[in-house]
């Protein structure tokens, strides 16, 4: 009797150590399958964009004007004959990629507010306008880089955003080199000796400085890609704009 209670004892001792050891295995199984990643907080906020354009972008330079006095040609230091010239051209992107880094200052649920800096290399040519008469050589290409501050919302505004739409609106300070190559003006360089300027001498512009506001509108496309559509210009000052197709560098 003594013996049979013993046995009945120690089967049920086991068995209760076995249940209690599968039970605490089958929670650590479960915690581990739960466990969620945590990310860093500059994976969570940093984003990279990117834009492509063609023929997309473009931007009047200012008109600006020049008096010289001409010379008579004959060799002496008299000038008369007071000639004006003006400088007034035009910018047009034939191709252009931008950079767009962003990092979002604050965010919560679908919406956020961020800090970029968009960087854009543009295959461009610069032409003279009508009332221009410097006889300006070819210039090409230019750079920008912008520092902007603006509001997401939606699609791609987010680490946790889950939206099929998303746009976002910025605003700051633009500033551009164009051209980069060329763009030389002859007339007054071939006029040199024989002109004199009555004020400020002729120099070409090449840094541009402009307010910008952009507009950016994303999407997910068949494929559950993020894809979208840009729009940059100068509110007032200059006339500047610039289309553009998004496509998003990082995965979230």
């Amino acid at each position: 009797m003594n013996k049979n209670f013993i046995t009945l004892l120690y089967l049920t001792f086991s068995f209760v150590s076995l249940s209690q050891f599968n039970e605490e295995e089958f929670e650590k199984k479960m915690e581990m399958k739960t466990n969620t990643t945590t990310y860093s907080w500059a994976h969570k906020n940093f984003f990279l964009d990117y834009k492509l354009g063609a023929v997309s972008e473009f931007f009047f330079v200012p008109t600006k004007e020049y008096d010289y006095m001409q010379g008579d040609y004959s060799g002496d230091d008299t000038f008369e004959n007071p000639h004006t010239y003006v400088d007034a051209g035009y910018m047009l992107s034939i191709f252009n990629f931008t950079l767009e880094p962003r990092v979002n200052l604050y965010s919560k649920n679908e919406k956020a507010v961020f800090l970029k800096a968009p960087i854009t290399f543009g295959l461009s040519i610069l032409g003279e306008r009508k009332i221009s008469n410097l006889q300006q050589g070819a210039g090409v290409f230019n750079f920008n880089a912008p520092i902007m501050i603006g509001f997401a919302k939606g699609l791609n505004s987010t680490f946790t955003n889950v939206s099929k739409y998303g746009f976002a609106f910025s605003a700051g300070y633009q500033f551009m080199k164009m051209p980069l190559v060329g763009g030389k003006a002859y007339a007054v360089i071939y006029e040199a000796e024989y002109s004199a300027p009555v004020n400020e001498p002729y120099e070409l512009r090449k840094n541009w400085a402009m307010p910008l506001v952009q507009v950016d509108y994303y999407k997910r496309n068949r494929k559950n890609k993020i894809r979208g559509y840009s729009l940059a210009f100068c509110p007032y000052g200059n006339f500047y704009m610039k289309l553009a197709m998004n496509f998003v560098g990082t995965k979230k």
